[in-house]
């Protein structure tokens, strides 16, 4: 279990080393025997798949919690399995009735963890990780409940599933605040099918460092060789759920794509597998084996080079999201690529007006109403204060919006404001970085929140 290249990454920023294929259980105790799932875990373990990957609602199908009590059965054989194991679980979905019994709340974090704790036998989870976000519970709340569970070593880190990109966006920056390390990995649906993750999730990911584990990356079994399997009748999961869902408007497309592995003698699930291994940003794949021949058959895709000419016929077959075009600019990387300044307090870039960027601080990082929403060509409206002109001619002054924002703007509209005593002296301002300021060509100060002038990129 050394650091191999070929199966094993970082557990998203932190130093820990995890496989690029976790084993997951969602398939457990329903469409695998308990026994059958027991052998299959020590199959993964033993060819090198260190990461089992569960929730605590996991099996359902007997009862809410069944899937981690079989892992914690499994853990209990000993000769090293715990020690071997990065153990992921996670928290969020209805456990009860109770309007308790659900969501991210402080109160139901630490519940649930506490109960996923027994129900596995161990005293800590690697991977906490939230199923899905929780638009009720305000990140102060979530990062106060998960802090607690790290400090007390009940959890090692914490991870995502099922977010968007700002989400991710929002609870690093929430975490950069609190100076904790945050989310290192977001587990999201992403195959060759469904690319949505390629607009936002992928870019926001990789601007904070999250490392994304694909979950479905064969979307139910429609990339394996689903109409093959349906015309032998020997479809199972390909047979029904999401799979079924797209295949009457994909017929063709699937057709095609079976026939594109026919043509380059591979197996279809290995191919769609390998491709999303391939993708820039993804670290690795949740697989949902149901038996060794299928974990054999994931082991195999790893192996498998596809070269640009079969990514382009793949591309073709299953064009992503929006034709392919540049996914939106991602924050002080972006600008450093661009050659400008990027000061420790610029978290977010927003386009206004006529192509000038906007850098905004805490107040958007946290989610709150901000005079960011456009109302003409280069204008920007500022709480109670009016709508001011950020043309970069325009940029002389300060201006305080309803949040506490400064804006730099001038010209006539600077005059009337600065004559009803709406603007403040600079150093009222909120603090900006010192390469902000000097970049303007002024002394730097406890700080702007500042207008750079820029053309817009596409």
């Amino acid at each position: 279990m050394g650091g191999n290249q070929r199966l094993h990454v970082r557990l998203g920023r932190s130093a820990t080393l995890v496989s690029r294929l976790w084993l997951g259980t969602v398939n457990f105790s329903g469409r695998v025997e308990d026994d059958d799932a027991v052998r299959l875990m020590d199959e993964a373990l033993e060819r090198g798949v260190n990461c089992v990957d569960t929730a605590n609602i996991y099996g359902w199908r007997v009862h809410r919690g069944h899937t981690e009590e079989l892992v914690g059965r499994w853990l209990a054989q000993g000769n090293g399995r715990r020690e071997k194991v990065v153990l992921a679980t996670k928290v969020g979905e209805p456990m009860g009735d109770g309007p308790n019994d659900k969501g991210l709340s402080a109160r139901h974090i630490v519940t649930a963890c506490e109960q996923s704790l027994r129900r596995l036998g161990v005293d800590c989870i690697d991977l906490y990780q939230m199923h899905r976000y929780d638009r009720t519970a305000p990140w102060e709340e979530v990062w106060q409940a998960m802090e607690r569970l790290v400090s007390s070593g009940k959890v090692r880190y914490v991870g995502s599933s099922n977010f968007a990109g700002w989400h991710i966006a929002s609870a690093q920056e929430y975490a950069r605040q609190r100076h904790s390390l945050g989310l290192v990995t977001e587990q999201g649906i992403y195959n060759l099918a469904v690319r949505h993750a390629e607009l936002e999730v992928l870019p926001a990911a990789q601007e904070y460092g999250v490392g994304v584990f694909a979950w479905s990356p064969l979307h139910g079994g429609l990339l394996s060789g689903v109409l093959r399997k349906l015309a032998q009748g020997t479809a199972v999961k390909s047979g029904q759920g999401r799979a079924q869902q797209l295949l009457p408007g994909m017929r063709s497309t699937i057709e095609a794509y079976e026939e594109f592995c026919r043509r380059i003698g591979a197996e279809p699930a290995e191919v769609g597998l390998a491709w999303v291994l391939s993708r820039p940003g993804i670290s690795g794949a949740v697989i949902g084996p149901r038996d060794v021949r299928q974990l054999d058959s994931a082991l195999r895709a790893m192996d498998l080079a596809l070269g640009e000419q079969e990514l382009a016929e793949l591309d073709a077959l299953f064009p992503p999201v929006g034709g392919g075009g540049p996914a939106p600019r991602r924050g002080t990387a972006s600008l450093r690529a661009r050659g400008e300044p990027t000061g420790a307090s610029v978290m977010r870039t927003r386009w206004c007006g006529r192509g000038i960027p906007l850098r905004l601080g805490n107040n958007v990082a946290r989610g709150r109403p901000h005079p960011s929403r456009p109302r003409g060509p280069g204008r920007r409206k500022a709480g109670r204060t009016g709508e001011y002109d950020l043309r970069p001619e325009a940029l002389s002054q300060e201006l305080p919006c309803s949040l506490g924002v400064r804006f730099l703007f001038g010209g006539e509209r600077g005059d009337r404001h600065r004559r009803a005593g709406r603007v403040r002296p600079r150093e009222a301002a909120p603090a900006a970085g010192r390469a902000d300021q000097e970049a303007l060509g002024r002394q730097p100060s406890e700080g702007v929140m500042r207008v750079l002038s820029g053309s817009r990129s596409a």
